[in-house]
Formats: C-alpha cells, structure tokens, sequence
C-alpha cells in the first residue's frame, strides 16, 4: 500500500536559519515492482551550480530568514545529496524485495566516464542511471521545491532500454496529496520515476509537456500575493514592527517560516486597528 508506513526521513530545523540541515537518510515509501534481476544505482549531480562550483555537492537547498536573507541548507549526513539519494533509493528498494546495490558517481565525471567505468562492468545487473539536473529546495514565506531528474535504463549489455524524466516547481500544501511536505513529495516524484508504464515506453520518448498558462499564472498570482504580504510588513511603524517580531519569534522560536506568516496576519490585524 502506497505510503503504508511511516516515511525515516525528515527535514531538521535549528534554532537559526544558519546551519540548517536535511536528512535524506533511511528510505522512502514509493513504490517500484519487485523483479528477479539485480539492479545498480546510480545518481549523478547535473545541478549548474554544482558542476560550476558554486555550491558544494552536499548542497540540498536555500533557507531565507524573515528578511529574505538566504542562507545555504545542506545534507545532515554531510555526504553529496547525490550519494544520500541514491541509498535513500536502494534502501526503498530492498523494501521492495529488490536486489539492488548502489554506485556512487563523482559529480565530476561526464557521460562518458559513467559509460566507461560502470556500464555492463557488473553480468546480469540492470543499471538505474539517474541524472539529477535541478533538486532544491526554497523554504521563506511558503516552503518550495524545484525539481528535475532524468531516469535511464540499461541492460547489462551496456543498451538503453528505457527513459522517463520527472520536472516541476510547486509550494508545498498540506490539502495537496503528493506535496504535503519534503517526504511525501519525494515519494510521490520518485514513484513517477520509476513507474513501470512510463518506463517502458519507447527510449527517446516524447519529453514532459511545458507547464500550461493557466499553471504559470496561477504561480504567479502566488508570488505577487507574498511579495503584496511583505510589503505590508514593511509598511508599518518601526514600533509595531519591532513588537510584532518579538511576538512572532516568541511563538514560533525556530520556525522561519511560521514566524514570517505570523507577521504577515499580525501587520493585517494592526492595520484593521489602526484605520
């Protein structure tokens, strides 16, 4: 049964926006069917941002204070997110009563590399060759997760034999199934990964659809409503911002993002006050 069991991964706050941390340990709860042949795999950090140098391999997100000051949120393992990934799959795996092992890649290494050094290196094992071009995620007035991640299959022959892709951006909403928080949205994203209908359609497949219009307006209707919240935090008196902040941080002491939406019902409340 889909999510039968409690999700073993959580995202760790602290008392500060500096030093945050997520847990990609354990496993997930998506499902994948059972199958006799053995399975590698393998995910690779494509993220631009990576790859330039930018940001650290164990890089997994932005969390912004009240101000919008953004601080750099990593694995709490400490290990690449590729690498936690990729035993956050192998573990659902076994679950699942798969065989399955995992191959740590070098975000360094090209294509090419992968091809040379793991392909059809191990008889009789398929290969689950993961490309990971855009996970983060982006926690301030709303928490968000951008995502984008590239599943090949090969034969133990080295062949491609299938492909899906999965890629989006949205706010997580707890009346949403599939995105009430971080661990249910990584189940449900790797479930569509890895569905055997998706995955046995044909390789070089029709890529996702772009996101609709009406999908992009209502994002940004979204946004120009936060940006419309803070500004009218910013509006009020230093005096009332100042008490505000106090009551706000008192109520929620490490939650950035509660204490952000608090100010925002507070400076609506004074305002209906002081007309």
């Amino acid at each position: 049964m889909k999510r039968a069991f409690a999700l073993l991964f959580v995202l760790i706050l602290s008392g500060c926006a500096f030093g945050h941390k997520t847990d990609y340990g354990g496993r997930s709860s998506f499902y994948i069917q059972p199958q006799s042949q053995k399975v590698m795999v393998a995910v690779h950090d494509m993220r631009p941002y990576v790859q330039n140098n930018n940001k650290s391999p164990n890089f997994t997100g932005i969390q912004k204070s009240i101000y919008g000051i953004p601080y750099n949120v990593t694995t709490k393992s400490g290990k690449p997110l590729a690498d936690d990934f990729g035993l956050l799959i192998v573990n659902t795996m076994k679950f699942r009563k798969v065989t399955a092992s995992q191959q740590e890649i070098p975000y360094l290494w090209s294509f090419d590399d992968f091809k040379q050094r793991v392909l059809g290196k191990e008889k009789g094992s398929k290969v689950y060759y993961l490309e990971m071009m855009e996970w983060k995620t982006e926690t301030h007035f709303r928490p968000a997760l951008h995502y984008d991640l590239k599943l090949l299959v090969f034969d133990d022959q080295a062949n491609e034999v299938a492909n899906n892709q999965e890629k989006g951006f949205f706010y997580f909403d707890k009346s949403q199934p599939g995105k009430e928080n971080l661990a249910t949205a990584t189940s449900d994203i790797l479930e569509k990964l890895f569905a055997e209908k998706k995955l046995n359609n044909p390789v070089n497949s029709t890529p996702p659809d772009k996101p609709q219009p009406e999908e992009n307006q209502r994002l940004k209707s979204q946004d120009s409503a936060d940006a419309e919240k803070d500004s009218l935090f910013k509006s009020l008196p230093p005096e009332a911002k100042d008490e505000i902040k106090k009551k706000c941080a008192k109520d929620y002491p490490s939650d950035f993002a509660m204490q952000a939406d608090c100010a925002n019902k507070q400076a609506n409340a004074w305002r209906q006050l002081n007309k």
